[in-house]
């Protein structure tokens, strides 16, 4: 059987509110038996349908959430660019992070503030590199980006 992927914070949302509705139309089906006159014809689908609607979890997958974002800034043709990509992209899954590429030549923002420093790396405001990677020192930072989140 084929699951559904969803994000993990959707995951989490569906998976509390399908189960709290379930509960709520199996408690629904439950009270039509015990009034007077109890309806079993009523009772049946609406049971099932929050049992089906309670486990609906179980038939989707989370995706895990990166931990932190990357921003790479680049040019086309640029080799130091490609070698930068290259090596952060093996990185990504080792230390969950995502990598966003931003071409310089077709973001005017960008282009203005670094157009002539390219490749750069950034991790929300704070510049990683600019214009030759120091890998040990990037690959540590990474490292401690990633272990923050291990802690939390």
């Amino acid at each position: 059987m084929k699951k559904l992927k969803v994000r993990e914070r959707s995951f989490k949302r569906l998976a509390f509110f399908s189960t709290l509705g379930g509960l709520l139309l199996m408690a629904v089906g439950l009270q039509q038996i015990f009034l007077p006159g109890g309806r079993f014809l009523v009772f049946l689908p609406l049971f099932v349908a929050g049992c089906a609607l309670a486990l609906l979890s179980v038939v989707v997958e989370p995706l895990r959430e990166p931990g932190f974002t990357v921003t790479l800034y680049t040019r086309e043709g640029c080799s130091l660019c490609e070698e930068a990509q290259a090596w952060l992209a093996a990185k990504k899954d080792e230390y969950d992070f995502a990598l966003w590429l931003v071409d310089v030549d077709r973001d005017a923002a960008a282009n203005a503030r670094y157009s002539d420093w390219v490749p750069v790396a950034t991790l929300g405001e704070e510049e990683l590199f600019r214009l030759q990677a120091d890998y040990p020192r990037l690959e540590a930072r990474l490292r401690r980006e990633a272990d923050k989140r291990v802690r939390r």
